[in-house]
């Protein structure tokens, strides 16, 4: 049987060894591990664990089989504000800014992942739609994600989900990153 929680104490390890596993795809700590090595564990933790104790800007969904309480899935966000300063590895600057909503309130889809054992069984969708709730609770109309542009299971993923592609190509590195959105 599975289930689906949200992130809580204890989860640290787990988020760090997905970051570390998934450390080309995820600026965020790409740029705390000083660009494109793979990041120690002690940034992955430090990373893990603003998503677990910063609740009011950062969270996470969990995927458990259990009884065990085995990790199988993950999806983690962001609240973000358009309006805010960006650095230049992040692309949201460089996004036209009719395309968010005029407070500038956006959520960050930052990784999705699903065991390899696990795919194909509808808990990506089912992470990206608490996403999408935990957006609508927060009254934030806009959710935001990057996919690399080679990842077909992925891609089909947001598109039947209703994401719209809103720009194609390298953002930090060479690696095609499609930018999708989705109001909600």
């Amino acid at each position: 049987m599975l289930n689906i929680r949200v992130q809580k104490s204890g989860d640290e390890a787990f988020i760090a060894e997905i970051l570390q596993k998934m450390h080309r795809s995820h600026c965020e700590l790409k740029t705390a591990a000083g660009g494109g090595e793979e990041p120690d564990a002690a940034t992955a933790k430090e990373i893990a664990f603003r998503f677990v104790n910063a609740a009011d800007e950062r969270g996470a969904f969990i995927y458990e089989d259990l009884p065990s309480g085995t990790p199988v899935g993950i999806v983690l966000y962001r609240c973000r504000n358009r309006q805010d300063a960006f650095p230049d590895y992040e692309v949201f600057g460089r996004l036209d800014p009719r395309l968010f909503p005029s407070g500038g309130r956006f959520l960050q889809v930052v990784l999705l992942w699903v065991h390899p054992g696990y795919r194909r069984l509808g808990l990506g969708s089912e992470l990206l739609r608490r996403v999408e709730a935990e957006a609508r609770l927060r009254q934030i109309r806009l959710l935001f994600l990057l996919v690399e542009g080679t990842n077909r299971p992925a891609m089909q993923l947001v598109r039947r989900l209703r994401y719209r592609e809103i720009t194609r190509g390298p953002v930090w590195d060479q690696v095609v990153r499609v930018s999708l959105i989705k109001r909600v």
